[in-house]
């Protein structure tokens, strides 16, 4: 038993000092690199390793500038918009006109009280697509 825990005591500490000490230096830009095209992360800074000269040296990668995507904007503005509404050609003023000329000469003709109603529904709705 006395010679398990002198062996413990003697190989403990020559195990510890044998322990790889890992040294990383941090990269930076201009400091020497080992491979070209390596690449490396310090903190937010991407660094790529190139050929200057006869050295080999980390430089900052440039992020490219994003480029932004097109918007689409409707020439009279009424995309997405529910309330703006889109002016009517001519012959589409004339339609509704005579539509609603129509409807508002069977109106007059009609004596249903039920048949009026519907008739005066359409009228306001013809009436409410004119500018």
């Amino acid at each position: 038993m006395k010679f398990r825990v002198i062996a413990i005591i003697v190989i403990t500490p020559l195990l510890l000092s044998f322990q790889i000490q890992t040294s990383h230096a941090v990269d930076k830009v201009g400091a020497t690199c080992t491979m070209v095209g390596s690449k490396s992360i310090v903190g937010k800074t991407t660094l790529s390793c190139i050929k200057s000269g006869n050295k080999l040296v980390w430089a900052k990668l440039t992020d490219p500038t994003p480029t932004p995507s097109p918007t689409f904007t409707c020439p009279d503005g009424s995309c997405g918009n529910p309330n703006i509404s889109v002016p009517l050609n001519p012959s589409e003023i004339s339609k509704l006109k005579k539509e609603i000329e129509a409807l508002q000469a069977k109106y007059n003709s009609t004596k249903d009280p039920k048949e009026k109603e519907k008739i005066k529904k359409k009228i306001s709705e013809a009436k409410s697509k004119l500018p």
